[in-house]
């Protein structure tokens, strides 16, 4: 396996005595640089990954106490907050209220916190209320999303592109719990979903591609080099050209041969992980919508692009 140590070797046999107390910066500097612009080249299969990622429950309550014009809220009767509902940002909905969905932005304790926004509706000493998380962490290193999908019914979970259109999704029915998410965001390392889970612990798919690390000066030598073994030549061609770009007229390899090298292998190794992609390609069916729990109708589905219930 190439690791970190014989890339720093390689690095150090083309450019500065490896004695120089700059040069292991400048060999990390070259290492990311160069992984970065074999990633940007292509999307290699390498680095094609999958992940699965449960969806939580709703979670209930019956003894919520609410106060007009105040964001404090107050649990009673042996029932208490999770640190959990402000700390991965959990959606409070109040019974009678499904078209609102609160946010808990503090624990003062255990039975009493403070919302983002202050109450406006009447007083309530006993209220019922729904907590349902939509947000949760991307994996690590994610560099595209190719496909999400519910696991049971094999149905893709639709890209809303943009936070305009999730939010008016969200917005729209934020009480809306289902039997799988429709919609997904990418927003701030989470990947949202409308509408929530509701009583029964949900299942989504991720296909996507990974991004290399961005290694450390402190990491060991022994740290394998993340990319296909089998290519690694392609790591020390782009090592080069960033060591000739810093060195300049200094650089033991010149620029322009660098370069060639390095944009020839590439042309090579491009075109043999296309040929594993059409051998390793799979064709799915289309799933057709259906009428699932919820109030919208099939046509909602079907069209990504159209974001209001037609029904």
């Amino acid at each position: 396996m190439t690791t970190l140590g014989d890339i720093r070797q390689y690095a150090s046999e083309i450019s500065y005595d490896s004695s120089d107390e700059k040069a292991d910066r400048a060999y990390m500097r070259w290492i990311n640089q160069g992984l970065q612009e074999i990633v940007r080249a292509h999307n290699w299969t390498y680095y094609r990954s999958y992940s699965r990622i449960y969806l939580d429950v709703e979670e209930t309550g019956d003894n919520m106490s609410l106060t007009q014009d105040s964001n404090v809220v107050t649990l009673t009767s042996s029932e208490y907050f999770a640190n959990k509902y402000v700390t991965e940002k959990w959606d409070l909905i109040v019974d009678g209220e499904g078209d609102v969905a609160h946010r808990l932005t503090e624990l003062m304790d255990s039975e009493n916190g403070r919302l983002a926004d202050k109450w406006i509706r009447a007083t309530s000493a006993t209220t019922s209320y729904t907590w349902t998380r939509y947000a949760y962490p991307l994996p690590a290193r994610v560099k595209q999303i190719h496909l999400v999908e519910d696991t049971d019914s094999r149905l893709e979970v639709l890209d809303a592109r943009t936070p305009e259109r999730f939010d008016r999704l969200r917005q729209s029915q934020p009480g809306l719990r289902d039997s799988f998410p429709r919609y997904y965001l990418i927003r701030e390392g989470n990947i949202e979903f409308w509408p929530s889970a509701g009583t029964e612990r949900q299942l989504v798919a991720l296909t996507y591609d990974r991004k290399p690390p961005l290694y450390k000066k402190a990491d060991p030598d022994s740290t394998v080099i993340d990319f296909k073994e089998e290519w690694s030549d392609l790591v020390e061609k782009a090592v080069a050209v960033q060591c000739s770009i810093e060195m300049g007229e200094a650089a033991q390899i010149p620029y322009p041969l660098a370069r060639t090298s390095f944009e020839d292998c590439l042309r090579d190794y491009v075109a043999e992980d296309a040929d594993l992609t059409k051998q390793n390609l799979q064709i799915y069916p289309t799933m057709p919508w259906t009428r699932l729990s919820g109030s919208m109708s099939p046509a909602f589905y079907r069209n990504p692009t159209d974001l209001t219930d037609p029904s």
